[in-house]
């Protein structure tokens, strides 16, 4: 089909020429792109399927941080690969993207001339939306490794607790490392 056709600003009802193809043939410019949700999503699957020591989890050897680490996914470590580059690499248009934010600036494609600000525009707008993306995945794979793993969340909670008192009483001579360790222990309490 025409690439043309697929522009996703049509379909919600717009017609404002602010959308082009991959190939930037459509309209003179513009800082959204068809290219956008595809980068989005692709973004978003790679914050989704980080490792657990990306996301500093209480579970450091986890592949795939939102699945329990006995699952049966966790040992395909082709398949992460494939997934985080492989097809996220493929989804994610960042060359095309690129290439039309160049071409705005460039001018001469177009023949209306130089077009740096809305290819700035276009290139903060491309970047932030990425990042946010990612880290939507990320908060994603975080709950979603909460949600599976309860007992783990209690403990990074009790952890994380022990440490933020450690750090606010550090003039007290506890460290927070002394505080967490002492938070995961249970002592009897004298009455």
């Amino acid at each position: 089909g025409d690439p043309a056709a697929a522009n996703w600003m049509d379909s919600l009802g717009t017609n404002a020429n602010l959308c082009v193809t991959s190939a930037g043939d459509r309209v003179p410019g513009g800082a959204l792109f068809v290219d956008l949700p595809a980068n989005m999503l692709g973004s978003f699957v790679m914050g989704l399927f980080r490792a657990s020591h990306d996301l500093r989890l209480a579970v450091n050897d986890a592949p795939v941080a939102f699945l329990p680490s006995s699952h049966w996914y966790q040992r395909w470590g082709t398949a992460h690969l494939a997934l985080r580059t492989g097809f996220c690499g493929s989804l994610t248009t960042f060359a095309s993207w690129n290439t039309q934010m160049v071409r705005m600036m460039d001018g001469v494609s177009f023949g209306y001339g130089s077009q740096a600000v809305p290819a700035l525009f276009g290139y903060v707008l491309g970047l932030e939306a990425a990042a946010a993306s990612l880290r939507l995945g990320q908060t994603a794979a975080i709950w979603l490794y909460r949600y599976f793993n309860p007992a783990l969340a209690r403990e990074e909670d009790v952890l994380m607790y022990a440490y933020v008192k450690g750090s606010m009483e550090a003039g007290g001579g506890q460290s927070a490392a002394a505080a967490a360790t002492a938070a995961t222990t249970t002592t009897p309490q004298k009455s």
